[in-house]
């Protein structure tokens, strides 16, 4: 079914219907993927499959990943490295870097212990659900008129209740009083949908995201971004992909043990650079395009956890003492980094231009995370050229 005769064939002499073909295919499979989950429908539980389980199970079966996998790992296919991009970013949507990369053929026991004590909260609320039931019986002929103590009406008396014994109980008065008007102006608080999928399939995933790191990482992302930066002012392509895979496998990397070689292509000052200027891009158009500031924030805010994610990588570049190599890239980039003026600035203007009309309360946590991040570093850099300590070493853990 998933066969491509055309991707057995050379770049040079594939046909333009054959590339067609190809295309229409990958866009095919990104639709396929990009359907929304809907958790209330499925009613599956963490550590079961779900719908996008079983499809990605599917792909996995029929050899299309390895396919995609191909694409953006060749530089010839540099026409479909965006196409294969979103494909990996929709795998890994419902997906955490760290479950991820926790993830053994033997569980745990963290995870043995966390799913004990999910098994014990659901009991719990099992039986609490089952003794608020009221117990089965004959129904309750008990009516008329009652006077509630202690509770005074308008005339300064006690209140008298022309209703059922149950009403009486459990009476309200603010059942009938009209729901405050919500403001529009704040921007409703959207949960990330984060689950842990079937077992077989975190490791498939697992394996497949190590072989992304290791035979095609560098070259998509050098791929796309000079795709991006070639068409910077067309409004065509979205580089959130791109940011989202560099912040995804960079956490990834850094939690799986930081191989410096996996991710050379965004441990770089061009990188660094690149980000900022999204970051900056991002911020104006805020400001310049009001009916899509929403749309523009939530790019922001996945630039700012890509950088957060870089700036958190280049500090674990601390913990490989015996690489040479490791060292001096560490200390280049904080050269390039603590010492720009652009980058400190890029902070206080995100803090005093925050906006709670079309920015979350999560987005301004997350500044707060990137500044103490950037303070770490810069202070990294200081111990580095002066010899000053006082704060702590310790890694900032992500909010």
């Amino acid at each position: 079914m998933w066969s491509l005769p055309p991707f057995y064939q050379a770049f040079a002499i594939r046909s333009e219907e054959q590339n067609l073909l190809i295309e229409r295919i990958l866009v095919l499979v990104r639709n396929v993927l990009q359907v929304p989950a809907n958790p209330e429908a499925e009613c599956r539980a963490d550590n079961d499959a779900s719908l996008h389980d079983q499809v990605i199970w599917a792909l996995h079966q029929t050899g299309m990943l390895d396919l995609v996998l191909f694409i953006v790992s060749s530089p010839d296919e540099n026409q479909f490295h965006l196409h294969g991009l979103e494909i990996i970013c929709l795998l890994y949507r419902e997906q955490n870097a760290e479950s991820l990369a926790d993830a053994s053929l033997q569980r745990s026991l963290s995870e043995k212990q966390r799913d004990q004590q999910e098994l014990l909260a659901a009991r719990r609320r099992e039986n609490a659900r089952r003794q608020a039931r009221p117990p089965s019986g004959r129904h309750s002929r008990f009516g008329g008129t009652y006077v509630i103590r202690n509770m005074k009406s308008v005339s300064d008396r006690d209140i008298i209740c022309h209703q059922a014994l149950q009403r009486v109980s459990a009476i309200d008065f603010d059942r009938e009083k009209q729901a405050q008007k919500r403001s529009h102006r704040h921007v409703k608080e959207e949960a990330q949908v984060t689950r842990r999928s079937a077992f077989t399939v975190r490791l498939c995933l697992r394996e497949y995201c190590i072989e992304v790191l290791r035979s095609a990482y560098n070259t998509l992302v050098r791929q796309v971004r000079r795709v991006l930066e070639r068409n910077a002012g067309s409004s065509s392509h979205d580089d959130s992909y791109l940011l989202w895979a560099i912040r995804f496998f960079m956490e990834f990397n850094r939690l799986s043990g930081l191989q410096l070689q996996l991710v050379s292509e965004s441990l770089s000052v061009q990188c660094f650079h690149w980000v900022l200027t999204r970051m900056q891009h991002d911020m104006d158009m805020i400001q310049s395009d009001k009916k899509q500031a929403r749309l523009w924030a939530k790019r922001l805010h996945v630039a700012l956890l890509t950088f957060r994610e870089l700036l958190q990588s280049l500090l674990g570049l601390q913990k490989l003492k015996d690489d040479d190599n490791a060292r001096g890239l560490f200390d280049m980039l904080l050269n390039n980094v603590c010492y720009v003026l652009e980058y400190r600035e890029t902070i206080l203007h995100l803090l005093m231009n925050y906006n709670e009309a079309h920015s979350t309360k999560v987005h301004i946590i997350l500044e707060i995370t990137w500044t103490a991040c950037h303070a770490q570093a810069s202070h990294a850099t200081c111990h580095m050229l002066y010899g000053l300590s006082g704060l702590g070493g310790n890694e900032f853990k992500s909010a």
